[in-house]
């Protein structure tokens, strides 16, 4: 007998006054400031328990390339041992069906419905199941669900999946505003960090500058006063002084340069033929003056015969310049070694530069700041030993301009060893582009 108008009529009312009150329940939760997000979540959770009921809520995160499903948020109203962080066999749990499928998965008897041979029927022993999938960013990331140890009384009805889909899709939304919040506030992070050591950095160099600058004009006007006076020695000191001066602000004043030519895309390569014993040789006649002074010994050493290579000249002297410079300013009656020899792989030959010192070293939480421009590993380093702190950072860019790397490793008080791999014939690497764009 067909169910009179009236009677349809009344159920449906009732239905949707039902649906009403479970979007409102949820809107109070979600709508609610005091509450972080992991408190909304499990608030959400308790309340799908309640009108679903069912004895545990979760959301998870599942991956299947890892058959792992995660409990991320967990809320249990039984003796049901489930807490966040605990890990399933992604294949033994009903979270599988779950995660592949586009629609919500209600089971309201699992010994009675098409899944009761599934391994989650026996391993997670659970007999009532009802979840959706949750997307971040339209990928899959995992699952909310609800679930009891016996069958519920009344079966899943759809406006219990509207319900689950619902939460579903709310924190879905609100995963990719944590996300977005999380990447802001990193990005803030990152530009405060830049600006800080942006005003550091121009801190020092005003005091870099400085200092060369004033040894410039004190002993030009010495000279220009007391020329008369002063022997030819002594003349001939104080424009050493001066000339000295002179190239220690030149030299701040090209790393400077440098940095924003390479950051504006202008730092131009020319390949040319490259005699490496003699280029070595050449750098280390001009660091040798500094490295007596430190009472350091410089050698060099070769694995095998290595004669040219193809490369830009003025950049690999500079990148050799820099590190052996660098190695010899934070050693003192040491040792700086060169070592340089060939290695052949990915289809063509390298020429490595090892350079070895036995200075301070680099504690290993400060080595990654080398690298990067207007840092060094402590500030203290800038006020003791002086410089921009431009050097490595140019350095590197320089060593992947000219197709290679460069890499560091180091242990306080024991020295630092730095390795510069460059290809041995520029015109080989295939993606190389001529200009630092």
């Amino acid at each position: 007998m067909p169910i009179p108008k009236n009677t349809q009529t009344v159920a449906s009312n009732e239905v949707l006054l039902e649906q009403g009150k479970r979007i409102r329940a949820l809107h109070d939760i979600i709508s609610r400031p005091d509450l972080s997000f992991d408190e909304q979540i499990d608030a959400t959770l308790q309340l799908g328990c309640r009108l679903l009921g069912t004895e545990i809520g979760k959301v998870g995160r599942q991956d299947p390339s890892k058959n792992t499903s995660e409990f991320l948020n967990t809320v249990v109203l039984s003796d049901l041992g489930a807490k966040r962080g605990m890990v399933l066999p992604l294949d033994k749990t009903f979270c599988q069906i779950t995660f592949s499928s586009p629609k919500t998965i209600a089971i309201s008897h699992v010994s009675e419905s098409i899944y009761k041979d599934h391994p989650a029927a026996s391993f997670v022993g659970m007999q009532s199941y009802i979840g959706c999938s949750i997307n971040v960013y339209g990928e899959k990331f995992g699952t909310i669900n609800f679930a009891n140890r016996i069958p519920i009384e009344t079966p899943f009805t759809e406006a219990d999946k509207d319900l689950v889909n619902l939460m579903g899709s709310w924190i879905s939304v609100m995963m990719e505003r944590q996300i977005e919040a999380e990447e802001l506030r990193k990005s803030k992070q990152a530009a405060d960090a830049a600006n800080l050591a942006k005003s550091a950095f121009l801190a020092n160099m005003s005091h870099e500058i400085r200092t060369p600058l004033n040894a410039i004009i004190g002993y030009s006007e010495l000279v220009s006063e007391e020329l008369e006076e002063l022997s030819y020695v002594q003349c001939n000191e104080d424009i050493s002084r001066i000339t000295g001066s002179a190239k220690h602000l030149l030299k701040l004043i090209n790393e400077v340069l440098d940095l924003a030519k390479i950051e504006a895309g202008q730092a131009d390569l020319h390949l040319e033929l490259i005699p490496i014993r003699q280029l070595i040789e050449e750098v280390i006649d001009i660091v040798q003056p500094m490295a007596k002074q430190a009472h350091n010994q410089l050698s060099c050493s070769y694995t095998q015969e290595i004669n040219d290579m193809s490369s830009d000249m003025v950049k690999l002297r500079q990148i050799l310049l820099n590190v052996i410079s660098n190695a010899n300013k934070f050693t003192d009656h040491g040792n700086i070694d060169i070592e340089v020899n060939t290695d052949t792989s990915q289809s063509q030959t390298w020429i490595i530069f090892k350079i070895k010192d036995t200075g301070i070293g680099i504690p290993a939480e400060k080595q990654a700041l080398v690298f990067q421009a207007f840092k060094q590993a402590d500030s203290s380093t800038t006020r003791k030993y002086g410089g921009t702190g431009l050097g490595l950072s140019i350095t590197k860019r320089f060593c992947e301009m000219l197709g290679g790397s460069i890499h560091l490793s180091s242990e306080v008080n024991k020295g630092t060893t730095i390795t510069i791999r460059l290809p041995k014939s520029l015109g080989a690497v295939p993606l190389l582009r001529r200009k630092n764009t």
